[in-house]
């Protein structure tokens, strides 16, 4: 398959448009895109990363993958000079000199049908009925409705992502939100309690907001980061046909936090 057409089967599933109408509209920032190559050539391997890491690089070198797709951005601020003395200069040399290309869905894959706030929902066990546009950096919140307990949940959330830090304020859960990545603000915190939600899920939260949570007696659970969304994105993988192109995961040790 060529680059071009594995490009083309991304932003069908998650058009940059999403991205770039996004930011346009509320004056934010993201690099949902094209980040480095794009050389059209036969693509047979695909390596699928939440963030690109040099063990990444190194791996699709040694097994002549020569596509990448990221969700966070592998160029995210401006890039005024490429130094091939530190980490990122060498990386960028690897990547140019490989053929590589790196292509990025951050907020065009956060924000899509079953993309990564949807798929994040869904595996929780929420049942989504309502969204809402963020008036901050992120993606759409989204609000299911649920039958369990926060120690059922609890148990659920440590089984899929580890030990996460939480707020406990109510036993009964049959309200969610969800705000993937860095989602929850105060709008967003504000737009979850006027909707009646008990239970919020998302991951980088302030701690003025886990105090709200606290004192609204909204539980509060935060997921780790980068590990939460890498795992939606190997099931939003699965869901496209990427045709004949194998497919590799992060090797990469994921940030936890």
């Amino acid at each position: 398959m060529k680059t071009s057409k594995i490009i083309e089967i991304i932003e069908a599933y998650a058009p940059k448009s999403i991205s770039d109408e996004y930011c346009k509209r509320f004056g934010k920032y993201d690099n949902s895109g094209l980040n480095i190559g794009g050389q059209e050539m036969e693509i047979k391997k695909m390596l699928v990363v939440v963030d690109l890491l040099s063990e990444d690089i190194d791996f699709a070198i040694e097994n002549d993958i020569h596509f990448i797709w990221c969700h966070h951005p592998y160029i995210y601020g401006k890039i005024s000079c490429i130094d091939v003395g530190n980490i990122k200069g060498k990386q960028i040399e690897k990547i140019i000199k490989n053929n590589i290309t790196i292509y990025s869905s951050h907020l065009s894959l956060d924000m899509a049908v079953d993309g990564i706030d949807d798929t994040l929902a869904k595996a929780l066990g929420g049942e989504i009925y309502d969204s809402h546009v963020k008036l901050s950096y992120g993606s759409y919140g989204k609000i299911s409705k649920i039958d369990s307990t926060f120690e059922k949940m609890k148990v659920k959330v440590e089984k899929m992502y580890g030990q996460v830090q939480m707020v406990f304020g109510r036993e009964k859960i049959s309200k969610m939100a969800s705000f993937c990545g860095s989602g929850l603000g105060e709008e967003e915190f504000i737009f979850a309690q006027k909707s009646g939600v008990d239970t919020i899920f998302s991951s980088d939260i302030p701690h003025h907001l886990m105090v709200l949570s606290k004192e609204n007696k909204i539980n509060l659970f935060a997921l780790p980061h980068g590990y939460s969304e890498f795992l939606a994105m190997k099931e939003i993988t699965k869901k496209i046909d990427f045709k004949l192109v194998e497919i590799f995961y992060q090797k990469g040790k994921i940030l936890h936090q």
